[in-house]
């Protein structure tokens, strides 16, 4: 399979509470950005604001809004976040093509089906790094039958 050129840039995604409060955001960032890679991400935030987050001038993220959001989640609110993770995963994986990033940083478990295409359909493709960081495990997660 021939492999394509990419571009010698970071990509996060991620979903965050706020783009300028997220120290292990902006860690990674001043890392990457210390040692010349440029950055760019999607990030998620649940305000219904989109708008550019220049951290410097190697590095900016975009923030998107939610189209399904509640400040206060109804009882039962599992088909709203059905609907996010669907326009997550749909967003990012167009915008990734759009980039084209060496490395691929996804940072959340909600993202588990866009990390599974990145591996089957981008990796193969551009011969891209893809990190799926799991820091944060979600809740109930060593109590159910994943664990064992």
């Amino acid at each position: 399979m021939k492999v394509f050129k990419t571009n010698k840039i970071a990509f996060f995604v991620h979903r965050t509470r706020g783009a300028a409060m997220d120290s292990r955001l902006r860690k990674m960032i001043t890392t990457l950005s210390n040692n010349g890679i440029p950055c760019r991400g999607l990030l998620w935030q649940k305000n219904n604001k989109n708008f550019n987050y220049k951290y410097n001038e190697l590095s900016w993220l975009t923030v998107h809004s939610l189209w399904f959001y509640s400040r206060k989640e109804p009882k039962g609110s599992w088909p709203i976040h059905i609907f996010e993770i669907i326009q997550e995963t749909i967003f990012a994986f167009f915008k990734i093509f759009i980039y084209r990033p060496s490395w691929i940083i996804i940072q959340n478990h909600r993202y588990f089906l866009l990390a599974a295409l990145m591996i089957i359909i981008y990796r193969p493709l551009y011969g891209s790094r893809i990190v799926w960081d799991l820091r944060e495990l979600p809740n109930g997660f060593m109590k159910g039958y994943v664990a064992k």
